[in-house]
């Protein structure tokens, strides 16, 4: 008999979730699609496929985070995390890592934030960047990108989904935070640069600054 250890049948478990999500999907999928074919108008038919892609590319997310090679991946502090490839992924990270449970409001003005500094003189200029400055090293710009256990449990798909449509409308300019915040923290630590910087504002547990005029 055939001996696994502990470490392997965690990773093959943790492993198993997406892969059985996607064979789920595939099979209630098709049903539903082949249900709504014969009853619903063809408007109906195309809002369906739509939701089932979008829950079906969310799910592909899913399985690369889970299995990125490590090669792709930067060891940070110890353990390992994985930048996202575009900038959308990056920004959607840095929201739902770091403001998945505030109110919507707060999420955009996370977002806003990290374009805020993608447009600051002596800062990165694209999203990916800005979101990982810092990470490699001790120093990181957003906690999360320092703290890459956080990344290895498992992503709550809809928190996910959430996520992504915030980063989606904040890139695209249909969602605002305060133009001027360029920083922020949790109501819960007190960061020393926090008293040299102008307070704007608190939005759910997040309190965000910017540069004083």
């Amino acid at each position: 008999m055939i001996q696994l250890s502990p470490t392997l049948l965690r990773k093959l478990r943790t492993l198993a979730a997406p892969v059985f999500a996607v064979v789920f999907w595939l099979g209630v999928g098709a049903q539903g699609w082949a249900a709504a074919s014969q009853d619903g108008a063809p408007h109906d038919r195309a809002k369906a496929f739509t939701s089932r892609l979008a829950d079906y590319q969310a799910l592909q997310l899913r399985y690369r985070l889970l299995t990125a090679p490590p090669a792709h991946r930067t060891p940070i502090h110890g353990v390992s995390i994985r930048p996202g490839t575009s900038d959308l992924e990056c920004l959607t990270q840095a929201i739902y890592y770091e403001a998945r449970s505030e109110p919507h409001d707060g999420q955009v003005a996370v977002a806003q934030v990290v374009l805020n500094r993608t447009r600051q003189p002596g800062r990165p200029s694209t999203i990916c960047e800005v979101v990982f400055q810092g990470a490699p090293r001790p120093g990181c710009q957003f906690s999360f990108a320092c703290e890459g256990d956080r990344q290895a449990g498992p992503v709550q798909m809809r928190l996910w989904q959430q996520s992504q449509s915030v980063a989606q409308a904040v890139m695209a300019g249909q969602a605002q935070g305060d133009l001027a915040a360029t920083h922020y923290h949790a109501d819960y630590v007190q960061p020393a640069w926090a008293r040299q910087m102008q307070r704007l504002g608190q939005i759910g547990r997040h309190i965000f600054f910017a540069n004083k005029s």
